[in-house]
C-alpha cells in the first residue's frame, strides 16, 4: 500500500512525501459453540449435555481462521478431572485464511456424576497458540439419559411422576 501526504509550505510550494507499507499476514483462530457464538479463550465453559453412562452425546464446535494466513499445526488435547470421558474428532491439521470447519466434541460419561475437563486447541496463532475451553457434562441413569434424549426433562418428567395430571404415573 502507498500513502501520499501533500501540503503547502509557508512559501506556497507543495511539498509531499510518499510512504509505503504492507499489512502483516497472520492466522487467527476463533472458536464458536453454538455456531456464530464466539467463545473466549480461557474463560468460557461449554456444557456438552447429559447421557446414560457409556452412551455418547455430542456438540459441534466451529473453528474459524479469521486471519490472513493459513492456520497450521491444529491439534487438540483434553486434560483435567475427567479427560477420558471427552473426545474431539474430525479436526483438520490446517485451515486456510477465512476458512472454517466443524468438529464434534463427544462426552461418553463413565459414571453417574458430573464430568469436567479442559479442551486445548493448539495452532500457530501467535496470541492464542493454545485456545482453552472448559467442558462439562453429566453421567445419567439409563432412564434419565433416555428422557433427556427425547426431551422429557423438567418438573413431573420422572418415572413416578404424573406428567399429564391424569392420575397415572409416567412409565
Amino acid at each position: 500500500y502507498y500513502f501520499q501526504a501533500v501540503g503547502d509550505n509557508f512559501a506556497g510550494t507543495a511539498d509531499g512525501v510518499i510512504l509505503s507499507f504492507t499489512t502483516a499476514t497472520a492466522p487467527d483462530i476463533a472458536v464458536e459453540q453454538p455456531a456464530d457464538n464466539d467463545l473466549v479463550d480461557g474463560a468460557d465453559t461449554v456444557d456438552i449435555g447429559g447421557a446414560a453412562t457409556g452412551q455418547p452425546v455430542s456438540k459441534p464446535f466451529t473453528l474459524r481462521n479469521t486471519g490472513t494466513a493459513t492456520l497450521t499445526g491444529i491439534a487438540a488435547t483434553v486434560d483435567g478431572a475427567n479427560p477420558s470421558d471427552f473426545v474431539v474428532s474430525a479436526l483438520p491439521a490446517t485451515l486456510a485464511a477465512a476458512g472454517s470447519t466443524t468438529c464434534p466434541v463427544t462426552l461418553t460419561p463413565s459414571v453417574l456424576a458430573a464430568r469436567s475437563a479442559a479442551l486445548h486447541l493448539t495452532s500457530n496463532d501467535t496470541d492464542e497458540s493454545s485456545f482453552d475451553i472448559n467442558l462439562t457434562g453429566t453421567g445419567l441413569t439409563p432412564y434419565d439419559g433416555w428422557a433427556a434424549g427425547v426431551g422429557l426433562t423438567g418438573p413431573n418428567s420422572g418415572p413416578n411422576d404424573d406428567f399429564e395430571g391424569d392420575g397415572v404415573t409416567n412409565l
